[in-house]
């Protein structure tokens, strides 16, 4: 592994949000968590006709080796090749607190079943989104990671597999499905809300949210028509990425309106050359923040990649990115049918 590039994270990018797929780790910076290189390792020595699977060990996953029925023995091949000893992990795991029974000995230092592993990086993801949030911000994240993705795939993991339903679960999942993955909606009925028993607070919880996105979904929409002619002088369309002209960051529209009291936002006219006699378009910025920006602040940009804007935007507002056109493909026909 050492040698085709499969090394442990260094301590300053150990929890960076890429680590945790082993996908996006391999094909990219190779750089590993201890679950990763483990598995990695398994898969590896089972194709060599090795006995080799992930220990759930606490703070670090190990990988147990059995050379026999009654003879094994541990890898740790996120930072070391050295082999380990049951002694010596028994000895670490005394260490910290834990008291050496038959019964920890079967949960630390016996095969991990699979669920128990994707529970453990379902919770490496969640620990590791605040921080991958503010590397997007500070522009600092490497790789196209989409946050919200990962994130609710992780909550709806612990959910599906723990039946979990603490605060620190069900407030971001029903975030998450209002504000991101709102077509998930009969994923959530059909697998969430039976196994949260059908009286309990949180079911109740998620059915009152999805009632509430069937309903606004089942609205109809008054559509915006460029034909009409207050709307001629709306410039760009659904899916344009631009930069903005006096603050350089880019955004893709996302809307558009020429009614800015009946929008209900507040903008400072005195900024504009042009005040508020003029369209106005809702915008997804890089940094995922919703703004809205006049049209003389429009630069129109026809990348040939959308970046990590397609990351994010991708699903949820457009079809596709047109990398011939430079722009995404609306999803949103029925508001904005001319776009």
């Amino acid at each position: 592994m050492r040698s085709q590039g499969f090394l442990g994270c260094p301590q300053e990018n150990f929890h960076d949000l890429v680590n945790c797929f082993i996908g996006v780790s391999m094909r990219t910076t190779k750089r590993t968590l201890p679950i990763t290189s483990c598995s990695i390792f398994c898969s590896l020595a089972n194709r060599l006709g090795l006995e080799a699977r992930p220990c759930a060990y606490p703070y670090h996953v190990y990988a147990l080796v059995r050379e026999t029925e009654s003879s094994h023995f541990y890898v740790n091949p996120h930072d070391s090749v050295d082999i380990v000893l049951q002694p010596e992990l028994e000895r670490r795991l005394e260490e910290i607190g834990v008291t050496i029974t038959s019964e920890t000995i079967n949960k630390y230092l016996h095969p991990a079943t699979t669920k128990e592993l994707v529970l453990r990086n379902a919770r490496n993801i969640l620990r590791n989104t605040p921080r991958a949030r503010r590397q997007l911000v500070d522009d600092q994240l490497e790789l196209s990671i989409n946050i919200d993705a990962a994130e609710y795939a992780a909550l709806f993991a612990i959910a599906l597999l723990s039946n979990t339903w603490t605060t620190r679960i069900l407030e971001p999942l029903c975030r998450c499905l209002q504000e991101s993955f709102p077509l998930d909606v009969g994923l959530i009925e059909k697998y969430i809300v039976p196994l949260a028993g059908p009286s309990s607070r949180p079911a109740r919880l998620l059915q009152t949210i999805c009632i509430a996105l069937r309903n606004e979904d089942g609205m109809l929409r008054k559509p915006k028509l460029r034909s009409l002619t207050e709307n001629r002088g709306v410039l760009f369309r659904i899916g344009t990425i631009f930069k903005h002209r006096r603050y350089s960051y880019q955004a893709v529209i996302t809307g558009w309106t020429i009614n800015m009291a009946y929008e209900g936002l507040d903008i400072e006219e005195g900024e504009l050359q042009k005040g508020l006699m003029q369209p106005f378009y809702r915008v997804m910025v890089d940094d995922l923040s919703i703004r809205y920006v006049a049209q003389e602040n429009i630069l129109e940009q026809r990348p040939v990649s959308a970046g990590r804007l397609c990351n994010i935007l991708a699903g949820k507002y457009f079809q596709r990115f047109n990398s011939q056109d430079g722009c995404f493909v609306s999803n949103m026909k029925e508001e904005y049918p001319d776009d």
